[in-house]
């Protein structure tokens, strides 16, 4: 870890605050080998090399790969959410509400204001069980029900690592969630290309 950190420094300088502030000593869950089947993730090369002589597309895709490897020597990004239950009439309303307690990881990456706006959200009242509360406003919006989207690439791998959740007989069930889905690491791709 401490020689592809040291690659990054060299090869992307703009990068060089954020592995100052890494804990390179720290091996989350992404260093379980046991999880590893075809290859490890893509990490960044120990070559040492200029971002100048890449191509634009090339330099960024470099500099995403990186601040992913970096990302996991940072702590865990934390937050509090709230819930509330409500019934009113029959029916179960929810509020929720979310509050980040430390970014961890999440400095790395730029946000946009929707995701800030969705990662921090006004506290709930506190309530407890059996309280009663005021309805002051209420909207019934009438809505269809959208047929599932089409898979494309990245949704058809996602279930085929996934298949279990296709499937509607327990036992057969049971049996893929016990492995990796349809295909291996090395397949899957070569199976997508095919059909």
């Amino acid at each position: 870890a401490s020689q592809v950190l040291a690659t990054i420094r060299k090869n992307n300088p703009q990068l060089a605050n954020a592995i100052d502030k890494a804990l390179p000593d720290t091996f989350g869950k992404a260093w379980n080998d046991k999880k590893v089947s075809a290859h490890h993730a893509i990490i960044p090369t120990l070559r040492t090399t200029s971002l100048a002589k890449l191509a634009p597309s090339e330099s960024t895709i470099y500099a995403l790969i990186s601040k992913q490897y970096i990302a996991q020597f940072y702590p865990d990004f934390t937050y509090k959410t709230q819930r509330i239950d409500t019934r009113i009439e029959g029916g179960i309303f929810q509020a929720r509400s979310r509050k980040t307690i430390t970014e961890g990881w999440k400095v790395l990456f730029n946000r946009s204001k929707a995701e800030d706006a969705e990662a921090n959200t006004p506290a709930l009242p506190t309530v407890k069980k059996g309280d009663m509360l005021d309805c002051t406003d209420a909207e019934l919006k009438e809505k269809e029900t959208q047929p599932p989207r089409p898979f494309n690439d990245a949704t058809l791998l996602s279930a085929m690592t996934g298949i279990a959740r296709f499937v509607k007989d327990p036992a057969i069930r049971k049996i893929l969630r016990e492995t990796d889905g349809l295909g291996t690491e090395a397949t899957r791709a070569g199976i997508i290309e095919l059909l």
